[in-house]
């Protein structure tokens, strides 16, 4: 007798680490019965993290309004939401997002304020994967920091460890060191599961502990950090594949980044939602996998790659499509075909 949240929860958490998947989705099938509470996150899940991104939305659409929990559908719009952003759909992601913050995030009370952060912060994915503009990058995440207010939270709620993360995204190693360090010290007087998390040592520690080696232009010492990663704990491979490439190409092993990155496109592991990477490695792959792919003249990763980013983006955002046609070109010239811009 859970709730619909808890059901939801943990309908996610078997989906992420049962390696038997299509299993764990049939028993959670069975469970849930006519109950759309319990039969939508398995079923919503699965569509996500086997990368049905198209399917995962129609299915949300149909189902969401017949599940009464607001936590619950909450959830379920969070989910979708990245399939949304992945697709390269900002319009759609921003909508979802705001609509869904609420009862998460019960600080943010202004549809127009939640409606500005998710603006912000999109945007800065944006500039800094889609693009690589770390200039433009750097404006955004100050305007996500000053419309969100996150630098008033306590410590232990600000994502991505302070956004250490995100500063290490831009280069600014300096920043995210300190900001890492000010929230490890911080969650040594929280609970036990939060220091175990946290910790140095955890695969998000040693992950977050690359990616600031990155930007201090370590970057033998990150790939160190990422192999530990992979034997850390279940999804581990995955964690470390989603920052390998940058690792590789730092090093001058555009081979080794570039099987990487076509590994990682197309292998969909049911995994991949519950460590989050897909938001975060997922455009950058498609993006920089399909020009390298042509310029080292591998012809079937630059078809693997370049013809993925087609069939995800064709109906993406205007500022998507110089990546499509981009692509597209590419694989024209292969083809013989006249190629048209």
């Amino acid at each position: 007798n859970v709730s619909a949240w808890t059901w939801a929860a943990n309908a996610s958490w078997a989906l992420g680490r049962d390696a038997e998947h299509d299993a764990a989705v049939a028993r959670l099938a069975a469970l849930a019965g006519d109950d759309p509470s319990r039969a939508a996150p398995p079923r919503l899940l699965d569509l996500v993290t086997t990368g049905r991104w198209r399917e995962a939305r129609a299915y949300h659409d149909s189902v969401a309004p017949r599940v009464p929990d607001p936590m619950a559908r909450a959830g379920l719009g969070l989910m979708v939401a990245q399939s949304e952003q992945l697709l390269g759909r900002s319009a759609a992601t921003r909508a979802l997002m705001a609509k869904s913050y609420p009862p998460f995030v019960a600080r943010d009370t202004s549809l127009a304020r939640r409606v500005r952060v998710v603006d912000e912060q999109l945007a800065f994915y944006e500039r800094i994967l889609l693009h690589g503009d770390t200039a433009g990058a750097r404006v955004a995440l100050r305007r996500w920091i000053d419309a969100s207010g996150i630098e008033r939270w306590p410590m232990y709620e600000r994502g991505t460890a302070n956004l250490a993360f995100e500063y290490a995204l831009i280069g600014d190693a300096a920043t995210a060191r300190a900001r890492f360090a000010a929230y490890l010290a911080a969650a040594r007087t929280a609970g036990a599961d939060t220091v175990r998390y946290l910790k140095a040592s955890s695969a998000f520690g040693l992950t977050l502990d690359a990616a600031i080696m990155l930007a201090e232009g370590k970057p033998a010492d990150a790939l160190r950090r990422l192999r530990m990663v992979a034997d850390t704990s279940d999804g581990g491979d995955l964690i470390a594949d989603a920052f390998m490439p940058a690792v590789y190409l730092q090093l001058g092993q555009r081979d080794s980044a570039l099987a990487v990155m076509r590994r990682w496109v197309e292998t969909r592991d049911p995994r991949r939602f519950s460590i989050d990477q897909n938001f975060y490695a997922t455009p950058r792959a498609l993006r920089l996998g399909c020009a390298l792919a042509d310029e080292l003249g591998d012809l079937a990763a630059r078809r693997a790659l370049c013809g993925r980013l087609v069939e995800l983006w064709r109906d993406a955002d205007p500022v998507y499509q110089p990546y499509v046609r981009d692509a597209q070109a590419r694989m024209a010239r292969e083809a013989g075909r006249p190629v048209t811009r």
